[in-house]
């Protein structure tokens, strides 16, 4: 079954599927997954697949060689790689994987969204999540009755999973973000860089980027510019300030700007959601 992959042991599963249109152009899919016993010399290398492939281990070590990156994955841990990339991964030590590829829907912005802020091998808040969410989605493909829809919300919560840091769980950030959301918060109507966050906190522009963005899944400047827009959709319903009056007092460099930013967020004008009736 398997005399085309040496290492990969008897006991091992591959379920293929083939999505339906519907699923390419709108959904996440899966197209094939497994359930792999590996030991060495288990070793898989390519230059270019149109795919993205998810591991999550629960047995022995697994070592992957991808974007000038070299790094072992233990059980509990997964690895998300994007298959249009040189990569290599093998087996360490004998173990097991669960694996699927995918593709679809938001793929790569996810992929790109957790390679910034939780990096290849990644550690998720909750573990124990993980695991029975792959077991659906292989279960499915192995009694060659996949719900398509209900595959793409699985794929979802994975992505769901990993993004969810420990810190937001327990509602405690590291006290260096925490500064730094209160140095945000306090000069909202003023005209702040990405240096003067940083420097506020004593770190270096290129750290606290990278930390902001593990703690908050975003950028010091969009959590700037949402927490702008939330203060001015609060000053829009309760008073009768003037647009210009709102983007000054909400930071915005004129009411141009403030308008241009509340269309894009929130995919209406100022104006229109100041007479809305909730």
């Amino acid at each position: 079954m398997f005399e085309n992959e040496p290492g990969v042991l008897f006991d091992s599963k591959i379920y293929p599927h083939v999505p339906s249109e519907f699923a390419r152009k709108n959904l996440f899919f899966a197209h094939i997954g497994g359930s792999y016993h590996c030991t060495p010399p288990y070793r898989v290398q390519r230059d270019y697949l149109e795919s993205f492939i998810i591991f999550l281990v629960t047995d022995g070590l697994l070592a992957v060689d991808y974007r000038d990156e070299q790094l072992e994955a233990r059980p509990g841990q997964i690895v998300l790689l994007d298959c249009k990339h040189p990569q290599a991964y093998w087996m360490v030590k004998s173990g097991r994987f669960k694996w699927f590829h995918f593709s679809g829907n938001a793929s790569q912005a996810y992929l790109d969204l957790v390679y910034s802020s939780r990096g290849i091998v990644i550690d998720v808040a909750r573990p124990e999540r993980i695991d029975p969410i792959m077991n659906e989605i292989l279960q499915m493909m192995a009694q060659d009755r996949v719900d398509e829809h209900q595959t793409s919300s699985l794929i979802h919560q994975i992505f769901a999973e990993i993004l969810s840091s420990p810190d937001a769980s327990n509602h405690i950030l590291d006290p260096m973000i925490r500064s730094a959301i209160q140095f945000i918060d306090l000069h909202i109507q003023d005209s702040i860089s990405l240096d003067q966050i940083a420097a506020s906190v004593n770190l270096s522009p290129f750290y606290f980027l990278r930390l902001f963005k593990k703690h908050m899944d975003t950028t010091p400047h969009e959590y700037l510019t949402q927490a702008r827009l939330k203060q001015a959709m609060h000053l829009l319903r309760q008073t009768r300030l003037s647009l210009d009056n709102i983007a000054d007092h909400c930071g915005f460099n004129s009411a141009t700007h403030f308008i241009r930013s509340f269309r894009q967020h929130l995919n209406m004008t100022p104006g229109q959601y100041r007479q809305l009736k909730f």
